[in-house]
């Protein structure tokens, strides 16, 4: 598995927790919507114009600025100000995948020359919100900053209510990882042992469970998923075909 923990944040859950009812409260931006299925849901808060609702990944030159709407995210841009070098920085999103919703696996960077280095930031989760790379299934823990190598096949889902914010930060992709850090960094970067839950797929997951009857015991679950498969069938001409690896 190429995905791998960089480190660890302490997490203050009371800030989090009223600027995660910010982000909910205005709404979120219409983007890769057509790559999930669910609740999958993602909110630009820095980008190349600093422009709200331009959410959509972009390589480009110079480094990201604050959108307007992020200015109401005080703890969440401290988080991203003192613990990484912005002069590297990308676009910065927040992730909410919850209540069954699920992105199938993929691989990223296919329309770029390039792509990111690209990281993730947990803000709030719980243990049935699970990422997938290949044949490894692994959960992301509160405060974790991982690495992930979208050049692999990898996805995601949120099997529940509340399910997993994460901040996702692009840097640019010819820097190393240790130069994503501040000086003045607090992320600890002591060996992490990733949790790892199954070794197998996402696509096997789903199958084992499906054989178990959980997806017949969890009729949100079954429907979202006839529903992408359906949306797979129906309305997906346009995407690279490449992009994605269905249930293999």
């Amino acid at each position: 598995m190429k995905a791998k923990i960089l480190g660890k944040l302490s997490i203050d859950k009371n800030k989090i927790k009223n600027e995660i009812s910010v982000i909910e409260e205005s709404g979120f931006d219409d983007a890769y919507k057509e790559y999930s299925i669910g609740k999958w849901r993602t909110k630009s808060i820095w980008n190349q114009n600093g422009i709200n609702g331009e959410a959509i990944s972009k390589e480009y030159c110079g480094h990201a600025k604050r959108t307007f709407f992020s200015n109401q995210l005080t703890y969440i841009n401290e988080i991203i100000s003192k613990n990484f070098n912005t002069k590297y920085i990308k676009p910065v999103r927040v992730l909410n995948s919850c209540e069954n919703g699920m992105i199938f696996p993929h691989k990223d960077y296919l329309e770029f020359k390039k792509g990111f280095n690209r990281v993730h930031v947990v803000l709030y989760t719980d243990k049935n919100c699970l990422n997938s790379e290949k044949d490894t299934i692994y959960h992301m823990r509160a405060g974790e900053v991982w690495y992930v190598d979208g050049s692999n096949i990898h996805s995601a889902m949120s099997l529940s209510e509340k399910g997993k914010f994460t901040l996702i930060i692009d840097f640019c992709p010819d820097i190393s990882l240790e130069k994503i850090f501040s000086r003045n960094s607090s992320v600890v970067k002591d060996n992490i042992e990733p949790f790892v839950k199954y070794d197998i797929g996402l696509n096997q997951f789903l199958i084992q469970k499906a054989s178990t009857n959980v997806l017949k015991k969890n009729k949100p679950l079954k429907k979202t998923l006839c529903n992408g498969l359906s949306k797979k069938c129906e309305s997906w001409k346009n995407i690279k075909p490449e992009r994605f690896v269905f249930f293999a």
